[in-house]
């Protein structure tokens, strides 16, 4: 007998909080790295800030990830250009990025597969760029600068959407750190998102 009255109880703490969900009351956030909350909605401003974002010697950055970054550049949404991020890559150099002092920061993107992926990659302009090493994976703390204005975006770049965006912005970084290969380098393209939480 008690048995049941437990199984009832339970049964109707479960249906509450049900409803609470269906109701808009409470939500459930699933992050990229699987971490999982459950919130009163009004409550979701501080997991949300402090998931998606980092300090840095008493600066904020929020963490992206370099498609998500590029979607911002072509898009042209003056408030998050001004924005300082922290987002992950692997350093390509070659010698006409040395010359201006620049290299580029990269990862696969895919949709599906690894057989699919395509490289997504922004500049860094930076004097310390012959102290990088190429193919190492590096968290870059920065900001976007404008160094081009383009009145043709998406034209003459054949298939690549961001091509424009890596003419016409730079990171300027305030600090590079070198770090592991991630487990999983790749970005999930049908995971990234237009507003934090962004998928890092």
């Amino acid at each position: 007998m008690k048995s049941k009255i437990l199984l009832v109880i339970i049964l109707a703490g479960l249906a509450g909080y049900l409803a609470e969900v269906a109701h808009g009351r409470q939500e459930m956030i699933v992050y990229p790295d699987g971490k999982i909350t459950v919130n009163a909605v009004g409550d979701k401003r501080p997991v949300y800030a402090a998931y998606s974002r980092e300090k840095l010697n008493g600066k904020e950055y929020i963490k992206i990830n370099l498609s998500e970054l590029s979607d911002i550049c072509v898009n042209q949404d003056a408030e998050k250009l001004k924005a300082n991020y922290v987002l992950r890559g692997s350093v390509y150099r070659e010698a006409k990025l040395d010359a201006a002092g620049q290299f580029g920061v990269v990862r696969l993107g895919i949709f599906c597969c690894a057989v699919h992926a395509v490289p997504i990659g922004l500049l860094v302009q930076d004097e310390k760029y012959n102290e990088r090493q190429k193919d190492e994976w590096v968290q870059i703390y920065g900001s976007l600068k404008r160094v081009k204005q383009h009145t043709n975006k998406g034209k003459g770049h054949g298939n690549d959407p961001y091509a424009a965006a890596k003419e016409e912005y730079v990171i300027i970084p305030d600090k590079i750190v070198k770090i592991d290969v991630p487990s999983d380098p790749y970005i999930y393209l049908s995971n990234c998102q237009q507003q934090e939480p962004y998928y890092y």
